[in-house]
């Protein structure tokens, strides 16, 4: 189990010394959308929400293994069902505001308030870790410590 904690992490560093050229490759990607197709947004952005969700399910399997109450796991799931929501939220916002204006103009509406809840919501759900297993540490001391 240590050794597949360790690959887990060994995965995020890389993900995170790729952050700058995939951010790079996003952004000339969304500028050429803008320029040549708008619909060409609505690939991109799925892309955005499956890397956003599939990051979220690497959070989850690299601290599902540092505690092992079930509670807290039950919190992590509610945690990475939260960012899926919002990944979600993301991809059909762009969706429908290309194809639908009023209907993407009121998924954007929707996804405005989950944005600006987002910290509550993830503070609330830290609390309710930390209530469960007070040793439990944080997404980014776990990357640092195995660092």
């Amino acid at each position: 189990m240590e050794q597949q904690l360790q690959q887990e992490i060994r995965w995020v560093q890389r993900m995170q010394k790729l952050a700058v050229p995939i951010w790079v490759t996003y952004v000339i990607a969304l500028i050429a959308a803008l320029i040549v197709n708008k619909d060409w947004l609505i690939p991109l952005m799925f892309f955005v929400a499956v890397l956003t969700m599939y990051m979220s399910y690497r959070q989850y399997r690299i601290m599902r293994h540092i505690s092992n109450r079930g509670d807290v796991h039950r919190l992590l799931k509610l945690k990475m069902g939260v960012d899926w929501i919002g990944s979600i939220l993301l991809f059909t916002f762009f969706a429908t505001l290309l194809t639908v204006e009023s209907v993407g103009l009121l998924l954007g509406g929707v996804f405005a308030i989950w944005s600006m809840t987002d910290s509550a919501r993830s503070r609330f759900i830290q609390q309710k870790i930390t209530a469960c297993d007070s040793t439990m540490p944080t997404y980014d001391e776990v990357i640092e410590r195995m660092s």
